[in-house]
């Protein structure tokens, strides 16, 4: 059982994490289009 609960965690650790990365990849768009401009 304590397999799954750490199977569980690090999925969502890894989602998290996913999640993460896309807001900082917005970020980093907006911050190019703002210096294009």
């Amino acid at each position: 059982m304590p397999l799954f609960s750490s199977q569980r965690i690090l999925d969502s650790f890894q989602a998290f994490c996913q999640m993460n990365l896309l807001l900082r990849w917005g970020k980093v768009e907006d911050r190019t289009k703002f210096w294009g401009t």
